[in-house]
């Protein structure tokens, strides 16, 4: 129920176990962040708008974000700047219901970064639940094909080489009970307040 893909291609089952990560907190009353790290003296300040989104990410070690929105504040672009020069750009493109059904992302600069560049679509079932995540480009072509039955939820990826399955099985009240992948099985339980 409520199955969500991000920005980032991360798919969520449950949205209520995602935060949207381009928004603060601080309901808009904050308009900046600076975070630093004393091991090595890097920074990183954050920019928000008046609605509380984040607008600009600015790096000391690795260049500038820029986040862009359409009126009904998802996420449309995001660009990234290094030494003066775009080095990424990815646009990401919504269906009638608000979801992402596409992403385009281009890595301007490095040739070896061309392969990540993302031509990615998106379907959704019935219920407005994502189904196939495909990446047209062709150094770096996949699909991702979700199946939803009762409170299981399974996620083949295939690519060139690699099929790989993910299992994820949850409560009535949407919380993750088990996940498993070839690698690993994780289980987790609740106490009575969730």
């Amino acid at each position: 129920k409520n199955a969500i893909v991000t920005s980032d291609l991360k798919f969520f089952p449950n949205k209520y176990d995602f935060y949207n990560v381009y928004k603060s907190s601080y309901q808009g009353k904050v308009k900046q962040i600076k975070t630093l790290k004393k091991r090595n003296d890097s920074f990183r300040i954050d920019k928000f708008n008046d609605k509380g989104y984040l607008v600009e990410s600015d790096y000391s070690s690795g260049g500038n974000f820029y986040y862009t929105y359409d009126k009904n504040d998802n996420l449309i672009k995001e660009i990234k700047i290094k030494n003066g020069d775009t080095v990424n750009v990815k646009n990401i493109y919504y269906n009638t219901n608000g979801k992402i059904e596409k992403i385009i992302e281009n890595n301007l600069k490095e040739k070896k970064d061309y392969e990540f560049n993302l031509d990615v679509l998106i379907t959704y079932d019935g219920e407005g639940r994502p189904t196939n995540i495909t990446n047209n480009n062709p150094k770096r072509k996949y699909a991702k094909e979700i199946s939803y039955k009762d409170n299981k939820v399974t996620i083949v990826y295939k690519s060139k080489n690699i099929e790989d399955k993910e299992i994820h099985i949850y409560s009535s009240k949407y919380k993750l009970l088990r996940e498993e992948n070839q690698n690993y099985i994780t289980i987790n339980k609740y106490d009575e307040s969730g």
